[in-house]
């Protein structure tokens, strides 16, 4: 039987465009892999009544927070991401593992950077990103 996996066992890779990401990310937490597909009706009379479908486009994004440091070279990077003008200047490829070597591997544009300034905490930056047009199509790697 497989063990669980906790969080905190997982890693966030981030790097350049156009190739697997390679530096560790370790100002992050609570990340969350949002995967889905769309879905196509191909309902007929021979379904007895019953809506049928296929899946579709499969999508998926990167939700995640990092305490906000502007000593760290990574938040700098997708902070400058996000804030990029040239849409090229905007993508980062990212890797996401379970720590064992399996994962979502893609480059992506980040879409959201929400900073969140709470008077008791410290100050953090939810950061959404999604796959974007690249040489690269999304894949996800089965490290086992």
């Amino acid at each position: 039987m497989a063990s669980a996996k906790l969080g905190l066992q997982c890693q966030l890779f981030q790097g350049v465009a156009g190739s697997q990401a390679t530096t560790e990310v370790t100002n992050v937490e609570n990340l969350a892999i949002g995967l889905e597909r769309d879905e196509a009706d191909v309902s007929t009379r021979a379904a007895d009544g019953w809506e049928v479908v296929v899946g579709g486009l499969r999508k998926g994004a990167l939700e995640f927070n990092q305490v906000y440091d502007t000593d760290d070279v990574v938040f700098e990077a997708i902070r400058d991401a996000f804030f990029a003008t040239d849409p090229d200047d905007n993508i980062l490829s990212f890797f996401v593992t379970d720590g064992a070597g399996s994962g979502l591997d893609a480059d992506f544009t980040i879409l959201s950077w929400k900073v969140d300034q709470p008077l008791k905490e410290g100050v953090k930056v939810a950061i959404t990103a999604k796959p974007t047009r690249t040489n690269r199509v999304p894949t996800w790697i089965d490290g086992s």
